[in-house]
């Protein structure tokens, strides 16, 4: 006697096969969230930061506060100082190194998070800043020094705003 393995109906098959393949990049993206959020909450304790957190999702505390000063709005050109990293502590922006940082809000290349951020603040405050990949290079990262799904650490300064 032979018995003839009986294989699933072949459009139940496929519609199960497309199902796992759109499943499959929800799932690597919630991996790496849940990986992300991780390290973030490490990179706040090792610098005993106490962060505020956007619904956007940008961590930040402000410190030397100037609540009499301007704060920038879009269009506004505005210089900074300070620094931004990787979690691993290569450096991004340095102004010891790379002089002060000047660009326009929300109309540069900068990354988004970094634009909120400088919107949270008024001339002259101090911000310390992790800034998650998504607000930042996203899963690509930017082809050079930062890798996909990569944070970034901002310990910044507005210097200046110039009014548009």
């Amino acid at each position: 006697m032979f018995f003839a393995c009986q294989r699933e109906n072949p459009q139940v098959f496929a519609l199960s096969q497309e199902k796992n393949k759109q499943q499959m990049p929800t799932d690597v993206h919630r991996e790496i969230a849940r990986r992300e959020k991780a390290d973030i909450q490490l990179i706040a304790k090792r610098y005993d930061w106490h962060l505020k957190q956007t619904p956007s999702g940008l961590l930040y505390e402000l410190s030397n506060v100037h609540e009499n000063s301007s704060m920038p709005q879009s269009g506004d050109i505005v210089s900074i100082s300070g620094s931004i990293s990787l979690p691993s502590g290569v450096s991004i922006f340095d102004s010891q190194k790379d002089s002060i940082k000047t660009f326009q809000v929300n109309r540069s290349e900068d990354f988004v998070g970094l634009h909120e951020l400088l919107q949270l603040m008024h001339e002259g405050d101090s911000a310390n800043a992790i800034i998650p990949s998504f607000l930042a290079y996203g899963l690509s990262g930017d082809g050079d020094k930062i890798g996909g799904a990569t944070s970034l650490i901002c310990k910044i300064k507005l210097v200046n705003i110039n009014k548009k």
